[in-house]
């Protein structure tokens, strides 16, 4: 993977410091791809639409710094891919899982 961008939504209700929240929306990645039993045949520049959906939560330590966690899911539509020196084909899919701890300051 080269990278991976996403759009989302996020829907949340706040508790005293906590805010748990959930999101979703459209994903982007970059990708490449390479066989080489045998055959060292690569695709790139492969770059794939999907979606994305997760949840995560905020903690607010004080009225300016605030710490959180979130989980998102990445799911991309497969592709079949032919070609190359050595005329094959292979099936592919691409799915993902990201953890991201975060920290901000509000000024």
């Amino acid at each position: 993977m080269d990278y991976l961008a996403s759009l989302r939504a996020r829907a949340s209700v706040a508790f005293d410091r906590v805010m748990p929240y959930v999101d979703g929306g459209v994903a982007f990645g970059g990708f490449r791809f390479a066989q080489t039993a045998g055959l060292n045949q690569s695709w790139s520049d492969m770059v794939h639409i999907g979606w994305t959906v997760g949840a995560g939560v905020e903690y607010a330590f004080t009225d300016h710094l605030i710490g959180g966690v979130e989980y998102n899911y990445y799911g991309f539509p497969g592709d079949t891919l032919s070609g190359g020196k050595n005329p094959t084909t292979i099936k592919v899919d691409q799915s993902m899982s990201t953890v991201v701890a975060k920290a901000s300051y509000k000024f």
